[in-house]
């Protein structure tokens, strides 16, 4: 079954369990629910889950073609294989594919696209540098 694991209720991540208990045994110091419903980031405020509130929108930015954005990535010594491998890592065999889809068959990308920001979080690249790098990224 799957198992949320959270902290200050926030899900950090959902894993494969026995059970709750069996959970709940191997991560004493923090928090398991059932995970039907929910995905990580999720909040529980007390009574029922709530999903992550989406980030605000930045304005002002162009669209970027797939080159651009894997040319601003290659600008910083981000690789396309450094990008594959984390997606190659990620746990879940849908959320896996569907991320490298998203990776290898998107023609534009918005800054609001959210392949960006896990990108971004994988390669620990703040925010102001993904902003600063997609303007860059849009003149070339």
């Amino acid at each position: 079954m799957q198992v949320a694991i959270a902290s200050g209720g926030i899900i950090q991540n959902i894993i494969e369990a026995a059970s709750v208990p069996a959970a709940q045994e191997l991560f004493p110091h923090l928090e398991v629910f059932g995970a039907a419903g929910v995905g990580i980031g999720w909040i529980f405020n007390g009574s029922e889950w709530h999903p992550p509130a989406l980030p605000e929108a930045p304005s002002g930015f162009p669209t970027l073609t797939r080159k651009q954005l894997r040319n601003g990535l290659l600008s910083i010594g981000v690789t396309s294989a450094d990008v594959e491998a984390h997606i190659t890592a990620i746990a879940d065999p849908l959320d896996r594919e569907a991320a490298m889809i998203d990776w290898q068959d998107t023609q534009t990308y918005e800054r609001t696209y959210p392949l960006v920001d896990e990108i971004a979080a994988a390669m620990s690249l703040p925010p102001e540098q993904v902003d600063a790098l997609w303007m860059w990224s849009a003149g070339q």
